[in-house]
């Protein structure tokens, strides 16, 4: 019975079927063509599909379709780590971030080391400095107890020679921003941390910093030259 129905359907000159290479592969063109795509009986019946008339309702539902308004997704700026420095939250754009590790040794660097400073980091086999990203951005050290502390390092900077190793409390995730999570930054944060804070972001109910990479790397890199660290 399935096959009934399966040759009702069929085309009249379904000859693919019957003696091409979906049948018997016993057509005489087969030897010229080499496949039913490249004969011209086959590309005379795909057309003609194209040519049926619509099922009934078929375009008055297209049309109701195509009549609405069409969802436009929001469009994404860029993508952002967000973590937690004491008691505030910051964001870093990816493309400045290298990698995420959990915490490691920090080896002092007698008569160099200081608050800012920490020392130096084995990165795969490299040492980078390690600045206190509390000192830097002027947060507080107050860790009320309902914040956990899950430490980790965040390895920035656009390349292996210039990047540097900052420590923070806590890492909540990348995630994309969206024109409509970007605001100004208040007056609290321009006098604090007016250095690196471009903007202020909502990313799920959080107000993240979003820190200015470039100026970040660029200050980085002048103090730890001005201090003979690098």
């Amino acid at each position: 019975m399935g096959e009934t129905k399966s040759r009702k359907n069929a085309l009249p000159n379904d000859c693919w079927n019957r003696i091409g290479v979906f049948g018997s592969n016993d057509c005489p063109e087969l030897e010229r063509h080499a496949h039913c795509r490249n004969c011209g009986v086959y590309t005379a019946a795909g057309r003609a599909l194209f040519d049926r008339p619509p099922p009934e309702g078929f375009v008055e539902e297209w049309t109701t379709l195509l009549s609405h308004a069409k969802e436009t997704a929001p469009s994404v700026l860029y993508s952002v780590l967000v973590f937690r420095v004491g008691t505030e939250w910051y964001a870093l754009k990816t493309g400045c971030l290298q990698e995420v590790l959990t915490v490691r040794p920090i080896q002092y660097v007698p008569g160099r080391s200081d608050a800012r400073f920490l020392g130096l980091v084995n990165v795969h086999g490299e040492l980078a400095p390690c600045i206190s990203a509390a000192e830097i951005l002027g947060v507080g050290l107050g860790r009320p107890e309902a914040l956990a502390v899950r430490r980790r390092m965040l390895v920035a900077g656009y390349g292996a020679r210039d990047r540097f190793v900052l420590e923070c409390d806590e890492i909540h995730g990348v995630r994309a921003i969206g024109a409509d999570q970007v605001g100004g930054a208040p007056a609290s944060v321009e006098q604090s941390e007016k250095t690196y804070v471009s903007h202020v972001l909502t990313v799920d109910e959080k107000h993240a910093g979003l820190l200015d990479e470039d100026r970040l790397c660029r200050k980085m890199q002048e103090y730890l030259e001005r201090s003979g660290r690098t």
